[in-house]
């Protein structure tokens, strides 16, 4: 956490703020729902469990589009579906890693239609750093699919093992990177 605050604070205007903001929501995030939750209460922990996901969502269309507006909008969008599926297929709202991995592949279907509708309409540099983001974000999601996958085909519990890669991925790199992303950008601009 204080390297990634240092990263932040060595970056300018808006990236400076949105480094420093979800760094310290990461940390609120991995603490609220970490195994030293303060959180006792099913439905409390089920809200926040929720809203950090939109938040984490959030970070990355906020980053890309820096409209707070429609990055919020946007982040909404996976989560409306999830539960939309949820209410249709008893089967996905029955089984917690079902509903993982039904959000997970429906977050993936978002991005790619937000990187081909949006991100290549994108130029020069705006774009490239956008492409670099969505790549990021894919691999993320890319790999909470296939291990969702390997978990409920195979019922085997060393796939958990597996998880610390996209989920080192979500808590620990990926504002780094977009801070390093975002300082590539300003120089060669």
């Amino acid at each position: 956490m204080p390297i990634v605050l240092v990263l932040a604070l060595r970056r300018r205007g808006f990236f400076r703020v949105w480094g420093v903001a979800f760094a310290l929501l990461i940390v609120a995030d991995a603490y609220v729902n970490g195994a030293l939750t303060p959180v006792h209460s099913p439905g409390l922990a089920t809200f926040f469990g929720i809203a950090f996901v939109v938040i984490g969502d959030f970070r990355y269309f906020v980053a890309v589009e820096r409209n707070k507006g429609l990055a919020l909008l946007l982040a909404f969008v996976t989560p409306l579906l999830s539960q939309l599926v949820r209410a249709t297929a008893p089967s996905v709202a029955a089984d917690l890693r079902t509903t993982y991995l039904a959000y997970e592949v429906l977050f993936f279907g978002v991005l790619a239609a937000y990187y081909f509708l949006r991100v290549r309409s994108l130029d020069g540099a705006a774009r490239a750093f956008a492409t670099k983001l969505t790549i990021f974000e894919a691999a993320q999601y890319g790999l909470w699919i296939v291990i969702d996958v390997v978990l409920l085909t195979t019922k085997r519990d060393a796939a958990y093992l597996a998880r610390i890669v996209p989920d080192a991925m979500y808590y620990v790199a990926m504002v780094p990177f977009v801070l390093r992303m975002s300082a590539k950008r300003e120089a060669s601009a």
